[in-house]
């Protein structure tokens, strides 16, 4: 009896040593397969930024630091502020108009038929005035529109000059309000383009 107690125990010993064998196996083979899908995905994201180069440009540092578009925002402001002050002198001429055609009628130094056509040249003055200021404003506007234009278009030839060696296959603009929330500066080649920029402008004007 005590022999066989012996037996049963030494099987069931040697039954749990198997186990333990068997379950540290698994456990080997599954930290293996973990580490195989991790080395993959780390290997998937290294591809992608091969195949996938980027880069990004602040296009508003570009536009307060390129000599030749300050040159020309200079020259829209002073237009600017030309158009403004002409508006301007205009409106006080209107003005002052309209106040002495007040008094004369106050003071009954007009006949009525003459106050209704003095008041209706008036109003078609300030309509004038009102269309005059509109125009100027929706000139301008366009103005600044083809500056911006002729602006990013250097930006675009300058960034193929750049790049003729097609070291990236996008490049963003990452200005404010951009759709870019998070890039890391590492991607950002704005002085490099700017420096370009300023260097082939210099050039042009040799």
């Amino acid at each position: 009896m005590k022999k066989s107690s012996i037996i049963i125990n030494i099987i069931f010993a040697f039954a749990i040593a198997i186990l333990f064998i068997l379950q540290s196996q698994n456990k080997s083979t599954s930290s293996q397969a973990e580490e195989s899908v991790s080395q993959k995905e780390a290997g998937d994201s290294t591809e992608l930024s091969r195949t996938l180069p980027v880069a990004y440009i602040v296009v508003d540092s570009v536009m307060q630091n390129y000599e030749y578009y300050t040159l020309l925002e200079e020259k829209f402001q002073r237009e600017y502020k030309r158009e403004e002050q002409a508006i301007q002198r205009k409106a006080a001429d209107f003005e002052k108009e309209v106040s002495e055609f007040q008094q004369k009628v106050q003071n009954g130094l007009i006949t009525t038929k003459n106050a209704e056509a003095k008041q209706m040249e008036l109003q078609q003055k300030q309509q004038h005035l009102m269309e005059l200021q509109q125009n100027k404003s929706t000139a301008l506007a366009q103005k600044e529109q083809t500056l911006m234009k002729e602006l990013l278009d250097s930006v675009r030839a300058n960034v193929k000059v750049y790049n003729k060696d097609k070291q990236f296959e996008i490049v963003l603009n990452n200005a404010f309000e951009s759709n870019i929330i998070y890039a890391t500066e590492k991607l950002n080649i704005t002085k490099d383009i700017l420096s370009l920029m300023n260097e082939r402008y210099v050039e042009s004007q040799k």
